[in-house]
């Protein structure tokens, strides 16, 4: 007969009970980080290919091989002229990205296209990450 506290037995079946229901949840928090961290990584590539873009259309006040970035849900173009292709990349797994277009700067580092806001995110679209583009300057911030 207890009067006060907890058997040996209950404390070791409670134990038991959390280490299976952490062992199950862990997977998932690993998986979903790796997800997040896959979003992390393809907002800020697209982010320095936008910038290396602008910087160069500004260099060459808009003439020849400014460039165009083509924004595509599962991968990107970025191109030096209409006829060179200089980078073909596909998104990684589980990653998507909404608002795609075309991305091209003026002479003054403007935007020349209608995309300005681009969502980056997961395929369960749990975590995402906003690209935009101010359409007065040209700058390119993340949220």
């Amino acid at each position: 007969m207890k009067k006060n506290g907890y058997l040996l037995t209950e404390l070791i079946v409670v134990l038991a009970l959390a280490a299976i229901v952490s062992t199950m949840a862990a997977p998932v928090a690993v998986h979903r980080r790796r997800n997040q961290y896959a979003v992390d990584t393809t907002v800020s590539e697209l982010v320095t290919e936008m910038r290396c873009l602008r910087t160069r259309s500004i260099g060459n006040r808009g003439q020849y091989g400014a460039g165009k970035l083509y924004v595509r849900p599962k991968e990107y173009v970025l191109t030096t002229d209409p006829l060179t292709v200089r980078k073909e990349q596909a998104f990684p797994k589980g990653v998507s990205v909404k608002g795609t277009g075309i991305v091209s700067f003026d002479g003054d580092g403007r935007p020349e296209g209608k995309t300005m806001h681009l969502v980056v995110e997961t395929d369960d679209e749990r975590y995402k990450r906003h690209i935009i583009i101010a359409a007065q300057t040209g700058r390119i911030r993340t949220e």
